[in-house]
């Protein structure tokens, strides 16, 4: 009788362990986050819709200036530096496209600012740039260590000028602005009863 017990019990106790089995393996896998789709991986820090990567960088008077602070209003991250003419050209329209939505009311934010990180090694030559371009937006900030910045780096920014929009939410909505369509951009996401400004 022993025997035939043994031979009887001997498949149900083997059932039993890979149940065991495949049930602390399904907890593990669970807790651990990992799932069989996700093939690609993890969500690139710039991807379209992610949460802007943080920026921190000093202003004229040498307080610091973080990207975060702005949450709530739509951004416009400008990377320049003052030896490119291209960047510099720029700034009339952005100081008027700055002039004209800074206080607009968007669908999922309050007011435009545009956030410039110079990539500039000599603070002098950064602070004669905007004095010469007429710039008066208050979020100008430089960061010194030029193109080997923490900023750069994450933003890949390998040229300047170099624009990146970030929403109300502090997610990134765009990132390859094109300035001649900017103005056209933001009236899009005006609040409908805001109206153009």
């Amino acid at each position: 009788m022993t025997k035939t017990r043994s031979v009887s019990f001997a498949p149900l106790k083997f059932l039993h362990i890979i149940y065991c089995f495949l049930f602390l393996t399904a907890i593990t896998l669970g807790e651990s986050g990992c799932s069989i789709s996700s093939e690609t991986g993890p969500a690139m820090p710039l991807d379209l819709g992610h949460k802007a990567p943080e920026i921190l960088t000093e202003t004229a008077s040498g307080n610091k200036m973080s990207l975060s602070q702005h949450k709530g209003s739509i951004v416009l991250v400008a990377f320049w530096d003052s030896g490119n003419m291209t960047a510099r050209k720029a700034h009339p329209e952005l100081q008027h496209i700055y002039n004209t939505y800074k206080d607009a009311d968007f669908q999922d934010a309050k007011g435009f600012c545009v956030f410039s990180v110079a990539l500039d090694t000599n603070r002098d030559a950064w602070l004669k740039a905007v004095e010469e371009d007429g710039i008066t937006w208050p979020c100008q900030t430089i960061d010194t260590d030029g193109w080997n910045a923490v900023s750069a780096k994450t933003y890949e920014v390998h040229y300047t000028p170099k624009y990146f929009l970030v929403d109300g939410e502090g997610n990134i909505v765009d990132r390859h602005v094109d300035i001649n369509s900017l103005d056209q951009l933001l009236a899009s996401k005006l609040s409908r009863r805001s109206g153009r400004p």
